[in-house]
């Protein structure tokens, strides 16, 4: 057991210590993981010389996107970054609220005249699902699971309440719908990436 042991450690040692011959902006530079994690403790400068010596210079926002890249290797780090995203998602949840508005007025124009009613409806949808999606969570559901069962729920009450609200047919309300959800959900991707990018630099 202790010759196993000490097998896979050494072997775990050499993969961190193991050079790699990297390429940035077409310049090749050389490091292991193990200098890669080493970023997280040292200053700004320390990493700088680190490149430069390697003939790359990076630019201070690049040095600092490395540090903590590093620091996410370390558990604090990791969990910091974590903490980071969900905090940033939730305020950039709120972007969608208006996107959404948008989408319901530009598609029923003929329906909801004022943009106060596409905000309520927006509000109102957004609220519920948010709701709809906290008691999934508590029910212990595996992350797919939730998320298909919060995409069926939210596209049925999405045409539940068009229907509801601006009295249009069922045939309109899907067609129209085929087009709105697609858009929405390029926005809450992009805004997904944001917030897992953006917190990066939050550390």
């Amino acid at each position: 057991t202790t010759s196993g042991s000490d097998t896979a450690a050494s072997k775990r040692d050499a993969f961190l210590n193991e050079v790699h011959q990297l390429q940035y902006n077409g310049k090749p530079f050389r490091l292991s993981i193990a200098e890669f994690r080493q970023f997280a403790m040292q200053s700004k400068e320390a990493i700088r010389q680190v490149f430069l010596d390697q003939g790359l210079e990076l630019r201070s926002w690049e040095i600092d996107f490395v540090k903590n890249l590093a620091l996410m290797t370390t558990d604090h780090g990791f969990k910091s970054y974590v903490s980071g995203s969900v905090a940033l998602a939730s305020q950039l949840a709120l972007l969608m609220l208006p996107l959404l508005a948008v989408l319901i007025r530009v598609f029923h124009w003929r329906s909801c005249r004022t943009w106060l009613a596409a905000f309520v409806v927006s509000a109102n949808w957004h609220s519920s699902m948010y709701l709809a999606m906290s008691v999934i969570m508590l029910l212990n559901f595996s992350l797919l699971w939730a998320l298909l069962l919060g995409s069926v729920l939210g596209t049925m009450y999405w045409v539940v309440t068009l229907r509801q609200v601006f009295g249009q047919g069922w045939l309109v309300i899907f067609l129209k719908t085929f087009f709105v959800i697609p858009m929405y959900g390029f926005g809450l991707f992009w805004g997904f990436v944001a917030a897992v990018t953006g917190s990066i630099f939050m550390f």
